[in-house]
């Protein structure tokens, strides 16, 4: 145990109290997440956050592969709005050709009927 330490830090009282009840149901303890946590971070993990990173080469190919796969989502999505725009428009035109014809066919019917008088 000699080569264990106390570790003390100051923490709002709302927030350790939170922390200790949900590691407590999630199983655990608080000191057993803290260890936890500092062994991760030894390990060379880092939260990505603004102030305590700077980009490596990893993060530049993953924003390259981000920006490579976003711009074919966006050429996906345009080619299937379009396919969707041409649908609805040949739908359109079918449907009012059907009702043309119907009124068409309306339309000599009338004049049937009014030359027979």
């Amino acid at each position: 145990m000699a080569d264990k330490t106390l570790a003390t830090f100051r923490i709002d009282s709302e927030e350790w109290e939170s922390f200790k009840n949900l590691a407590s149901s999630e199983s655990s303890n608080a000191s057993a997440l803290l260890i936890e946590f500092v062994r991760w971070y030894l390990a060379g993990n880092r939260f990505n956050t603004p102030t305590s990173h700077t980009p490596t080469h990893l993060d530049t190919s993953l924003e390259q592969r981000i920006d490579n796969i976003e711009q074919r989502l966006d050429k996906v999505t345009t080619n299937n709005l379009d396919n969707i725009d041409e649908f609805i428009d040949k739908r359109i035109e079918d449907n009012l050709a059907t009702r043309l014809d119907k009124l068409q066919s309306q339309l000599e019917e009338l004049r049937g009927k009014s030359k027979a008088r």
